[in-house]
């Protein structure tokens, strides 16, 4: 299956360890992603470091607003219900400002990297939550089921086959909002969103896939953050539901936006595997005596 629903959007990664000693993040400087470290992947490719991944893609998602408290308009609170469907973005990475990767060159381009947020292409994705005004602004508050799925696709057209895709990381939304503001008239056209995920590419993915300074990523708690600028709303949210009290609005959305990976300091990973090593030699001790 194929779509053309697609938002334009910039996604980054933010990695770090659950104890004290990795609680701060740094600017990500070289995570390195191995498309030879894909299951079943048995194509052409080599690693490559990137400190971004930009994703970009044409069309729009389809929202659907819900009268939930049926009064019939947008009022104060979040007495409103959504969902985002069709959103599907294709990535790229980017080494300090500049393409690596599949797409450096446009030769020898043999796989696709998408995030699906999309339940009719694979279930349990998509994005949903509450809405409501503050003061004059639609503010709208994503549920914690809203989710995605990173894919690896190995036909190379620009859409997502979901024949020739294998899935390599999935995301989990931890916080999430979008504050639209109004326009004149008092429909709500533009605005932007926040949005915080945790990655997960540890049973998802084979180990090597994605890595740093010789350290796994699947097994760190990864979060992502995606800061999107919604350029337009088509057509634009209005305060009054044309088809009366528990009726939808349904809507286009085209947003755009960018942000930077971060993950630990490379000297508290290397700390990590010095306590590892150790941890490893006194289970050793341990046995021996």
């Amino acid at each position: 299956m194929k779509t053309l629903n697609k938002t334009v959007i910039a996604m980054a990664f933010a990695a770090a360890m659950p104890t004290a000693a990795l609680a701060a993040d740094v600017p990500l400087l070289d995570v390195v992603f191995d498309p030879t470290a894909v299951t079943g992947y048995a194509g052409p490719g080599a690693a490559f470091t990137f400190d971004e991944i930009v994703v970009s893609s044409v069309g729009a998602a389809t929202l659907t607003l819900t009268d939930t408290d049926g009064d019939g308009v947008i009022g104060a609170g979040q007495g409103e219900t959504f969902t985002e469907t069709g959103l599907v973005v294709n990535a790229n990475f980017k080494m300090d400002g500049i393409l690596v990767g599949p797409l450096t060159t446009g030769v020898n381009i043999n796989y696709e990297m998408f995030a699906i947020f999309d339940s009719s292409l694979i279930a349990g994705t998509g994005l949903s939550g509450t809405a409501g005004l503050t003061g004059l602004d639609l503010v709208a508050l994503f549920s914690s089921s809203s989710a995605a799925a990173i894919v690896f696709d190995t036909t190379v057209d620009g859409l997502y086959s979901a024949g020739t895709s294998t899935s390599i990381g999935s995301l989990t939304m931890a916080t999430g909002n979008c504050v639209i503001t109004p326009a004149v008239g008092g429909t709500f056209g533009e605005g932007s969103c926040g949005l915080a995920f945790a990655f997960d590419a540890a049973g998802v993915t084979d180990a090597g896939v994605w890595t740093r300074g010789g350290f796994d990523l699947g097994p760190l708690e990864t979060s992502m953050t995606l800061d999107v600028d919604v350029d337009s709303i088509t057509p634009p949210i209005s305060p009054v539901y044309a088809g009366g009290p528990g009726s939808n609005q349904v809507t286009s959305i085209i947003s755009d936006g960018s942000t930077a990976f971060q993950v630990p300091e490379p000297a508290m990973l290397g700390l990590l595997g010095m306590g590892l090593l150790g941890m490893a030699a006194s289970l050793r001790r341990r046995h021996a005596a």
